[in-house]
């Protein structure tokens, strides 16, 4: 971070809402920021909540606390107060710095409520404002094409209001000396999504976090001269290391938007020469469909000119969509693999390997994988069984769980919870590993199945739904698909679909289920179709199947 501030000093680092800040600024504000928190009492060690959508603030704040040598707790600025005092009090929170509105409805309202709730001092409490002209997230101020303010002047606090962190931090040092951390000292707290349990916190260390964005950069074939988009939120690990942390590794340009919005993210890509941009399925299929509607708005050759890589995890990208980006913009769409516990990334499909579609690609560097075959998930399945990891990556626990961390860490392997099998390309034959704990690979190509808490078993057969998925995604008038299993009194579970139609497009349940049989064996097809607005998702775009299968247990359309 800071050798960048030196080498590339004057380049931009960050651009958002019309406003530039060169490297060399981004790393004043950080020592700033880091000083600021040493005088409020805080320590090597101790928690840092950092709570903020996609700006710049985020940035320097998160290297501000890792300067001093404690650990950000990143969290995420749409949690309700109950959530927030949650993770507040299990990270054992020292101090937070959180986006804040000025109204009771505001954005960071439910964090000082929670903060006040748990008793912690006022004055730790740090807020970055939100209501300052010409910075607002209002959609309607944010242009992609606007002419780039001069870059932020760190000595001055302009009209940011006298509470607020940058005011605070004006007075302070533009230098700061970083504390020394050992490599296995814990430097981020990132909690999982939630989705299903009691959120948990994953330690992981300076060297899972190092080591993985400078081989994201690698993966990526990186460097300075190149330009992020980042849409995916900060406080995610995906977004975290495969873009923020992976950019400042080369020294690369971050276009940061506050929400993911379609057309607007097509505008940026080809206003800002982006050539990087990561995300998950939902905002791929949503470029895919912004792009065939744009018309006008937006120069889509322009997009096709400079973007060179496309980033897609979360879950699996239909291949009907990796083949409709390759036709509109020429782009080659690479899918990986991670979870929070991996730091994230784990797997990629990297630019100069076989691709192999519906794969999630091949090891990163140092990373071995190997299939559990016993897991009951996998159901006993030739060839298949629930994905272990192990590399510089994996975590060091869940923060102050040892149970929890005894469930999924062993001699190292980290178990995911996700049903895999090795693809039958390249050096993967699709056999069953050896051994009862299955042989170790470092080179394999693996393909995931689905997740083990998603299987369906219906009258003993064990069902993918992504399967099902990947075939109701060809059908023309459908944009979306969701299959769950709903509980059955005499099969177990049923299968059960949730659509959402593309624009204009109609769809009968009976009609769609006679096209499913048409396509699938008998035991798989969907008797129960939902047809609805949209899907439940979390932050970062996965579809909360927690929820849909609460829902549909009552269907307003059973088929029989």
């Amino acid at each position: 971070y800071k050798r960048q501030a030196h080498v590339f000093g004057d380049r931009t680092a960050i651009s958002w809402c019309g406003t530039t800040l060169s490297y060399r600024t981004l790393d004043a504000l950080s020592n700033r920021t880091a000083h600021l928190l040493r005088r409020l009492g805080v320590g090597p060690g101790e928690s840092v909540a950092l709570c903020c959508s996609n700006r710049p603030e985020f940035v320097w704040s998160y290297y501000a606390i890792l300067k001093l040598g404690a650990v950000v707790v990143p969290l995420n600025p749409q949690f309700k107060t109950r959530e927030f005092m949650h993770h507040l009090d299990d990270a054992q929170v020292r101090a937070m710095l959180c986006l804040e509105g000025r109204g009771e409805t505001e954005t960071g309202h439910q964090a000082r409520l929670a903060w006040q709730a748990l008793g912690k001092p006022e004055a730790l409490f740090l807020s970055i404002a939100d209501d300052v002209p010409g910075r607002s997230e209002a959609w309607d101020e944010w242009d992609a094409g606007a002419t780039p303010a001069p870059a932020a002047n760190e000595e001055t606090p302009g009209a940011f209001p006298a509470d607020s962190l940058r005011s605070r931090i004006a007075a302070m040092p533009a230098t700061f000396d970083t504390v020394m951390t050992q490599e296995t000292d814990t430097a981020v707290i990132l909690y999982t999504s939630g989705t299903t349990g009691t959120p948990k916190g994953a330690e992981l260390s300076h060297s899972n976090l190092t080591l993985n964005a400078a081989y994201s950069g690698l993966m990526q074939k990186a460097d300075s001269r190149d330009v992020h988009l980042v849409a995916l939120p900060l406080f995610h690990s995906f977004g975290q290391t495969l873009q923020m942390n992976a950019a400042v590794v080369v020294g690369a340009e971050m276009v940061l938007m506050p929400r993911f919005d379609p057309l607007r993210a097509l505008q940026a890509l080809a206003h800002h020469g982006v050539t990087l941009f990561a995300g998950v399925p939902a905002m791929y299929l949503a470029l895919l469909d912004a792009g065939n509607a744009a018309g006008g708005p937006v120069d889509l050759a322009a997009v096709a000119g400079t973007w060179r890589l496309g980033m897609c995890g979360g879950s699996a990208l239909p291949l009907t969509a990796i083949q409709a980006f390759e036709q509109q913009f020429g782009l080659t769409l690479l899918e990986g693999y991670g979870l929070s516990e991996t730091s994230p990334l784990a797997l990629f499909s990297f630019g100069d390997t076989p691709r192999l579609p519906g794969a999630v690609g091949y090891p990163l560097y140092g990373t071995e994988t190997r299939l559990r075959p016993g897991a009951a998930a996998a159901g006993g399945e030739p060839g298949r069984g629930e994905v272990q990891l192990r590399g510089h990556h994996v975590m060091k626990g869940y923060y102050r769980r040892p149970d929890a961390t005894r469930d999924v860490l062993a001699d190292g392997w980290l178990s995911t919870g996700d049903i895999g099998e090795y693809d039958g390309g390249g050096e993967g034959n699709g056999a069953q590993p050896a051994g009862a704990e299955g042989e170790a690979h470092a080179g394999r190509p693996l393909r995931i199945v689905d997740r083990a808490k998603d299987l369906i078993i219906r009258g003993g057969y064990n069902i993918y739904p992504r399967e099902i998925e990947e075939l109701l995604l060809t059908h023309p008038a459908i944009a979306q698909a969701a299959v769950v299993g709903t509980p059955h009194g005499r099969l177990g579970e049923e299968v059960a679909a949730c659509i959402v139609c593309r624009p204009g497009g109609t769809l009968e349940p009976a009609d769609l289920v006679a096209w499913c049989k048409a396509r699938m064996a008998a035991y798989k097809y969907p008797r129960i179709v939902q047809l609805r607005a949209s899907l439940p998702r979390n932050a970062t775009g996965k579809v909360l199947k927690a929820e849909l299968r609460e829902s549909v247990a009552r269907p307003p359309e059973r088929i029989a």
